[in-house]
């Protein structure tokens, strides 16, 4: 898996390549040159045109990268000028006492070459912007001036190649610190910027590329650093599946999921589990819903509970029978869900995955007497509200910082936690990589439903790798990662034959082995 660095986690690796005999200068010519490949060169083809290039600049060592940027593409007798953005707005003489060393060596340099500094006025638009303003420096609310400055370059209608990081975009959570630029592409200096990668940054910083210029991030410990997978990584973590196998082979999934009146999201959730792999789905829900059940997944065991009195009898029986468990979908938070998610914790043990989903969630957060049966190898599957009340905080704060927030659940609940958002974050201390950021799907995945069918997707691939993967919080994580990372991909393929708006969480559900087995076979 690729990682991801923070900005300190950046300027650590910076700094220990730096101690290691290759000087900051040379560093940022090696950036300074990769982002004139990227901007001549044929990665960009179709999207940019080069007849005229702008380079703004900041005081810090991402100005200095662009200024290095501008004098290499005077030098190869490129159109380009320089613009300086301060707090004071654009400059073209900035304050040279508030520059950077590495800053002011370069545009010297600059100014020996014979670049040109010019205003961004309406007959100097380039064609192509480079934003070379803050990089990963900035982690404050902008000055007003920038805002303006931004809106300017925003509102030109060019397209904007960031260098490292966009600037007015946090590089560590993605957050917009006031304004930020709306790039066509970001080069990011050896790894790829978190800040890149979560949204909003992800918004922001359009087609992301990276450029090897020397670095060295085994200085940042793998725990440490957020990891991005890949196909081939995904692929290589899903069970395989023998030509002479038979439903038992890849297990048994109980779903408690589903009410009166709330049958779909069971449905949807079992569907899942079946299309992703699962061998036999057991549903355990209410009377009211066995025929709509029966009628719409003929495939599903279905189980039925009547009243309070047979609730943890029934609930232990089902559980002894499956290799994995479900609980939440549509379930509601009624005294009656309440008590079935008791009776699941405390009878789940420690040696089958449980994911723990929508309802469930809100009844955890409402009963913290229930924390302590949350058994090490669940899976918590919030969205940021959902997120929020477990946590006892706000949806913003939790947005802020969805690392943090992912975090703090794996700490407070003991158990794994799969942070849902436009890129989702799975977290789990005790497991080897994490955290782990997915960045497949899109927003086809915006409709009622889709939740569900993640679940489902999760707790099939839990129950399916019981008899290949022993330990149960191995399962889990595993079935996590795959299970989010297929629910994105599905979700692209519905959209490609239903477009992003027209899809539905049925659509998704019904393309999840298509996207396995499109993933195992690249």
């Amino acid at each position: 898996m690729k990682k991801l660095l923070n900005a300190a986690q950046q300027k650590q690796a910076e700094q220990s390549v730096i101690a290691a005999g290759i000087p900051s200068s040379v560093l940022m010519e090696r950036a300074a040159q990769a982002l004139v490949d990227l901007i001549t060169g044929s990665s960009l083809s179709g999207r940019l045109e080069t007849r005229r290039i702008g380079v703004l600049c900041g005081y810090g060592n991402n100005g200095g990268d662009g200024l290095a940027a501008a004098r290499l593409l005077h030098a190869s007798g490129y159109p380009v000028f320089v613009t300086f953005v301060s707090d004071t707005g654009f400059q073209t003489t900035p304050d040279v006492s508030r520059l950077s060393e590495e800053c002011l060596v370069q545009y010297r340099s600059a100014l020996d070459c014979g670049v040109p500094f010019r205003f961004p006025t309406a007959d100097a638009n380039p064609s192509v912007w480079v934003d070379a303003v803050f990089g990963i420096g900035l982690n404050r609310p902008l000055a007003p001036a920038y805002l303006s400055c931004f809106e300017t370059i925003n509102q030109s209608g060019v397209p904007i190649v960031a260098a490292d990081v966009p600037s007015g975009i946090d590089a560590s959570t993605g957050r917009i610190l006031g304004a930020a630029l709306r790039c066509t592409a970001t080069l990011c200096f050896g790894n790829v910027k978190t800040g890149v990668m979560l949204y909003p940054g992800a918004e922001y910083a359009g087609y992301v590329y990276s450029a090897a210029i020397g670095m060295d991030d085994s200085s940042v410990p793998d725990a440490d650093a957020l990891r991005l997978p890949e196909d081939t990584d995904v692929a290589g973590l899903l069970p395989k599946r023998a030509n002479d196998s038979h439903k038992g082979t890849f297990g048994r999934l109980l779903c408690l999921c589903g009410s009166p009146g709330m049958c779909g999201a069971a449905i949807l959730s079992a569907r899942s589990a079946y299309r992703i792999g699962a061998g036999l789905v057991e549903i355990l829900t209410c009377e009211a819903n066995r025929i709509p059940l029966q009628t719409a997944l003929p495939e599903a065991v279905l189980t039925v509970y009547a009243d309070e009195n047979d609730i943890a009898k029934t609930v232990s029986e089902a559980v002894s029978r499956a290799q994995a468990v479900l609980i939440g979908c549509g379930l509601g938070q009624s005294d009656k869900s309440c008590s079935l998610v008791r009776a699941v914790l405390e009878t789940v043990g420690t040696e089958r995955p449980l994911v723990i989903d929508a309802d469930a969630l809100n009844i955890l957060a409402a009963h913290p007497d229930l924390i302590p049966l949350v058994p090490p190898q669940a899976v918590l599957t919030p969205h940021a509200k959902e997120a929020s009340r477990l946590l006892g905080t706000t949806v913003e704060t939790v947005t802020d910082d969805l690392v943090s927030s992912c975090s703090s659940l794996t700490e407070r609940y003991g158990c794994l936690c799969l942070l849902k958002s436009s890129r989702s974050l799975l977290y789990g201390k005790d497991v080897v990589d994490p955290p782990v950021l997915i960045a497949s799907g899109s927003s086809a995945l915006a409709k009622a439903g889709s939740g569900d069918v993640l679940a489902g997707a999760i707790a099939g691939l839990c129950a399916e790798s019981y008899a290949c993967v022993s330990n149960p919080l191995e399962r889990t994580y595993r079935a996590a990662l795959c299970g989010a990372y297929l629910h994105g991909k599905s979700g692209e393929m519905a959209a490609s034959a239903f477009g992003k708006a027209g899809v539905l969480a049925s659509d998704t559900a019904d393309r999840l082995g298509l996207a396995r087995d499109t993933l195992v076979q690249s």
